[in-house]
């Protein structure tokens, strides 16, 4: 078994609609759940604008 756990639709919409039928769907794990980023408090940090790009 593969267990999977894509953010429908805001993640993973796009791979839903593309492959729907070819797997069974069990419904939803978690209602109202949001996804989003967590900084440490330790950082200065105030948007994702202040983060350097990897070189």
């Amino acid at each position: 078994m593969i267990g999977l756990s894509p953010w429908m639709p805001t993640t993973h919409g796009e791979l839903y609609k593309k492959h729907e039928g070819e797997f069974v769907d069990l419904g939803p794990a978690y209602e109202g759940a949001k996804i989003g980023l967590a900084v440490p408090a330790y950082m200065d940090v105030k948007s994702l604008k202040d983060f350097e790009p990897a070189e």
